[in-house]
């Protein structure tokens, strides 16, 4: 039977459940060094002097290194390496390495930090990324503040405003927030007896981290070898490779394994965060419900270094209009560099950012014009072939027309806000959401699979890391259905540089997409193999032979079979003997997917080409309760529709929807990283808040529509980051629906209710016992 759309078991889980599977911390070496890290005083300052000489003198310490000590380029960086491994004449964030110890215990070493000298000049600072902007702002780099701009152009606007009837302006705050996985960071690194760097880590990409390792050693990659371990979590913060290098360059320097790892309260100092920024939005509707035009400015807080900034802002870009047909738009980006600690991939990858302003502006229009959101949203959405704000024709697997009515459906609607005790309200709101799968605008995006096939199991090989996400299930279940075995039968070998092949990061929900095609075919090229020599054992044509749990029959005459080990076995006995270490079958097969090409730098417009190669879509729809006394909002039930071309296991998606929404549950009332001056206030999970067990709805219900995409493997996209963006819109509009009042800034805090409550004058009066 096909494994595709089975709920089969995830093929890890039994390793983590056991405490089988290891993580970067649990690996230990005889003769290990432990390492820790100085950081930066001051959030910017120069460097006058470092002195490392009492710490290389104090008794267990084997080694205190700084940037004159790195023997490649001091350089690291996920799209621009601007960030340096160690600080070496300026620190730019109050995360900034400038230097690190190895000694023979982690107590020494951090005893040892307090030795080193350092003497600095404090620099004027900006934190704030507006000001940042101006002429006369202190400048975090030499080039200047602005990192990166991006801009659409598309009819006119002047015009579409002209022929609105309503016109809604907005200004809307997202705050920076971290991406709390659970499993801190950490990295093992040592010199084999071939003189090549083994590196034992936890990431998203070994590939790039290996490229990066082997620049600041000065060595050739193929002297690098990277081995991801278990990964608690990832969300786009292991894109940056954080303690990789130091761990390295430690083992390099001493000859001796050296292991890095840091505390909570470093993990979140040092970490890339989610974009903070300013939202400007000024949208047009005629009063039959029809969008006319839409101006939006963005501006991004990159923090001190780019990390996956400029590709993030050009995402943000190109998604700020929404998943809505809008013949007349205007839209400015700017991501511009501060002395704050910077800020980079997470989860939804800047589409998440602007619906959190776009779907409110929907709402605030259809209540101006007085129609139901429901129906003022589907006189608007995308539909096959409508235009993106870049100018590319929408594909036919366009799913939000369905994923809307359906979300509409299960919950009832339409509903209404109401008393629910003598304090409360509840409230039900509504949000629509959309995102690329895959790399876009004329990034590479490619993913290489190798199949090996063996009379007792089948290796799959391939580099796509498994960060919690389900991946190796996936990858297992399309390669067992291509092939017609059983699952027990697939073993997936993932993650080691040195074994298997480049499938790119574990982001933008790309690997089902990409690294399932790689597999499949690869796995369809196998087939192909085994099919030929079954042909000849069973005096069949290859054609009228098919595959099912590990048997080979002849359509038509099941009494003709051969098991599918006895034809492997008899092409390895085939084979010449000086093949016989050799799998019998092997295939490879790089996948590339459909070619995206850059916006145009004037316009915005990606001509008669694709910015985004393929879509999903989600409308999800939330009830809320809201206490007036004391403004905390809970979330009672949470609806989400999500569009996901073919489902290879329901299982992980419903689990990916769970855990996409409530991340950004978080986003939307809880979670915000705060800074004073650029020194962080919430550096542990004290302090800065995540959802817990407490928190997730009472009643939470995922929906998978399918809707195929025809480049997909099976029909299948992605799906790790969709459910993340409608959830704080929703969440919005449900309080709306609830008190009558428009919150523009994230997250909800219960002092920003009152004080809306206030300011707006909303009917807060308490409910009739």
């Amino acid at each position: 039977m096909p494994l595709i759309g089975q709920r089969v078991a995830r093929v890890d889980a039994l390793d983590k459940v056991t405490g089988k599977a290891q993580y970067p911390d649990d690996l230990k070496m005889e003769s290990m060094l432990h390492g820790r890290v100085l950081r930066s005083r001051y959030p910017h300052a120069r460097i006058l002097s470092i002195n490392t000489e009492r710490a290389k003198r104090y008794p267990g310490v084997v080694a205190v290194l700084t940037a004159d000590d790195i023997p490649g380029v001091n350089k690291e960086g996920h799209a621009v390496m601007d960030k340096p491994i160690l600080a070496k004449n300026k620190v730019r964030y109050m995360g900034d390495a400038v230097a690190v110890v190895a000694a023979e215990t982690a107590e020494i070493a951090e005893e040892a930090l307090d030795l080193i000298d350092v003497e600095y000049e404090e620099m004027p600072a900006v934190f704030d990324p507006v000001e940042a902007m101006k002429p006369d702002a202190p400048k975090v780099h030499d080039k200047g503040n602005i990192l990166k701009s991006g801009r659409i152009r598309q009819g006119d606007v002047a015009a579409g405003f002209a022929a609105a009837d309503l016109i809604v302006e907005e200004t809307y705050y997202i705050p920076k927030i971290d991406h709390a996985y659970l499993q801190i960071d950490a990295s093992l690194a040592k010199v084999d007896e071939n003189g090549d760097m083994l590196v034992w880590t936890a990431t998203q990409w070994p590939h790039a981290d290996r490229h990066q390792i082997a620049l600041a050693l000065g060595l050739p990659e193929e002297k690098v070898r990277v081995i991801q371990m278990t990964t608690g979590g990832a969300f786009g913060a292991r894109e940056d490779i954080i303690t990789q290098s130091l761990a390295a360059l430690l083992a390099l320097k001493t000859k001796r394994p050296a292991k890095l790892v840091f505390s909570r309260e470093e993990t979140v100092l040092v970490r890339a965060k989610k974009h903070s920024g300013v939202l400007r939005y000024k949208t047009g509707a005629t009063k039959e419900g029809k969008l006319t035009a839409i101006e939006v400015e963005i501006v991004y807080d990159a923090g001190a270094y780019a990390s996956s900034s400029p590709v993030v802002l050009l995402d943000s870009v190109s998604f700020a209009a929404g998943p809505y047909e809008v013949p007349n738009i205007k839209i400015d980006g700017y991501v511009v560099y501060t002395n704050n600690t910077f800020t980079g991939a997470w989860r939804g990858f800047g589409s998440n950012q602007p619906a959190f302003a776009y779907e409110q502006q929907m709402d605030r229009l259809a209540k101006g014009l007085g129609l139901d959101p429901v129906e003022f949203r589907l006189r608007n959405l995308f539909r096959p072939g409508s235009t993106f704000a870049t100018g590319q024709k929408m594909p036919e697997s366009v799913g939000i027309r369905e994923t809307l009515p359906r979300a509409a459906e299960v919950a009832g609607w339409p509903k209404k806000g109401r008393p629910s005790g003598p304090t409360k309200r509840r409230g039900v709101g509504i949000a629509c959401g959309f995102k690329n799968v895959g790399y876009s605008f004329g990034f590479s995006d490619r993913a290489t699979a190798i199949i090996e096939v063996y009379p007792e199991k089948v290796a799959v090989k391939i580099g796509a890391c498994e960060v919690g996400q389900g991946v190796t299930t996936a990858l297992a279940q399309m390669a067992a259905t291509e092939l017609g075995l059983p699952l027990e039968k697939i073993e997936m070998v993932l993650s080691d540089t040195a074994i298997a092949p480049d499938a790119g990061s574990s982001s933008a929900s790309r690997h089902v997409f990409t690294s399932g095609n790689a597999v499949r075919r690869a796995a369809a090229e196998a087939r192909q193999q085994v099919l030929q020599k079954a042909a000849e054992l069973l005096e069949a044509a290859v054609e009228d032979l098919e595959i099912q749990e590990g048997q080979i029959y002849v359509k038509g005459s099941p009494h003709r079979s051969v098991p599918f080990n006895t034809v492997v076995t008899a092409i390895q006995r085939s084979a010449p003997p000086e093949t016989a270490s050799e799998p019998p079958i092997r295939t490879e097969h790089l996948w590339i997917p459909p070619l995206t090409v850059p916006m145009d730098k004037e316009t915005g417009s990606t001509g008669d080409g694709m910015g985004h190669y393929s879509f999903g879509y989600c409308s999800q729809i939330a009830e809320v309760e809201v206490d007036i006394e004391t403004g905390i909002t809970e979330v009672v039930k949470l609806i989400s529709v999500n569009d996901v071309g073919r489902i290879i296991n329901p299982t992980l998606a419903e689990g990916q929807v769970h855990g996409g929404a409530m991340m950004t549950l978080g986003y939307a009332l809880i979670e915000e990283y705060v800074q004073e001056q650029g020194r962080a206030k919430t550096l542990d999970l004290h302090e800065y808040l995540i959802p817990t067990a407490l928190d997730i709805p009472a009643e939470f219900v995922p929906v998978l529509i399918e809707i195929p995409d025809p480049n997909g493997p099976f029909g299948a996209k992605g799906l790790g980051e969709l459910a993340t963006i409608p959830t704080p819109p929703a969440i919005y509009s449900a309080i709306n629906d609830a008190l009558g009042i428009w919150l523009n800034e994230l997250p909800a805090k219960p002092e920003r209710i009152l004080r809306a409550l206030r300011t707006q004058g909303a009917l807060v009066q308490k409910a009739a016992s």
